[in-house]
């Protein structure tokens, strides 16, 4: 699997659990939605040689509204359970982190929601297979 095949996993991984989830910003978002993104770093070294450590963040996102923060706990609680559960590659949570207003670059509405930081640890060979 690639490491943008890592990035479709998670969504969806995501989207199984009932979140509306996109390995890539799309171009028109309403409600509430997962985008995984690279993190920074990225690509970090792994663990052992021939290894490497790939670094997402998931940005949840829901509409402005007066109980918008329960929303957004409810999925970060969603969106760790199946990232634990994963078949894909054992995830690590490194951060979750709330915010309070973001726009996206290329979507003209404002989004209330968290950013969660995930890692994995993750064999060179198994990306070219």
């Amino acid at each position: 699997m690639s490491i943008y095949g890592l990035r479709t996993a998670i969504a969806d991984e995501l989207k199984s659990v009932g979140i509306r989830a996109f390995a890539e910003a799309p171009k028109a978002l309403s409600g509430s939605a997962a985008i995984v993104d690279p993190a920074d770093p990225y690509i970090t070294a792994g663990t052992t040689f021939g290894r490497l450590t790939a670094h997402f963040t998931v940005t949840l996102l829901v509409n402005p509204s007066p109980n918008w923060e329960q929303e957004v706990e409810e999925m970060i609680s969603t969106a760790i359970e199946a990232l634990y559960d994963s078949e894909v590659a054992d995830w690590d949570l490194t951060g979750v982190s709330l915010f309070d207003t973001l726009q996206l670059t290329n979507v003209a509405r404002v989004f209330k929601g968290a950013q969660i930081q995930i890692a994995a640890d993750v064999a060179i060979k198994e990306l070219n297979n």
